[in-house]
């Protein structure tokens, strides 16, 4: 099962991702794999807090408006009762508290991290305000997101009739 959640900082980019690589060692002691283009990746072990039987959390960042946007991705072994969601909270509160701001949630840059998500995206330059996607490419995107699960069939359908003006 795959899940995801995207968050928008006011920060600078390196700032968010030394604080991200730091909440991953000291709240979780793991230690992460720092992929090329600011992309983080470790283990999910058997935790009960968490409900998770093991997987694997990836970490996307990307320069966005004028701070950064942060993708947490689970891939989690179990198709239920799964608390991703609780604890990308923890993670995310960690850096909150560790750098005294918060964050949003946000969905506009989701669709960039999935469409380059096999490029090893958060390439440091890109910005989502310098990208042409047409109505089409929008929809196929939103598309992949229902069929991965990330979606409802309803926030598609309403994505839906908002790309094609109806």
């Amino acid at each position: 099962m795959e899940k995801g959640i995207c968050r928008y900082y006011d920060q600078n980019i390196d700032v968010i991702y030394n604080t991200y690589i730091r909440a991953i060692h000291t709240k979780f002691n793991k230690n992460c794999t720092s992929l090329p283009y600011y992309k983080l990746e470790f283990k999910l072990d058997f935790s009960f807090y968490y409900n998770i039987n093991g997987g694997n959390c990836c970490v996307l960042f990307m320069p966005y408006r004028s701070g950064t946007a942060v993708y947490v991705q689970y891939d989690i072994k179990q198709a239920f009762g799964a608390r991703y969601k609780a604890h990308e909270m923890d993670m995310t509160s960690f850096v909150e508290n560790q750098l005294n701001l918060v964050s949003q949630q946000i969905e506009i840059a989701m669709n960039d991290f999935i469409r380059n998500k096999d490029l090893s995206i958060c390439s440091s330059t890109p910005s989502t305000s310098s990208l042409t996607i047409s109505p089409a490419d929008e929809l196929k995107k939103y598309k992949e997101l229902l069929d991965m699960g990330a979606i409802t069939q309803e926030e598609f359908e309403l994505k839906k009739k908002q790309l094609l003006g109806l």
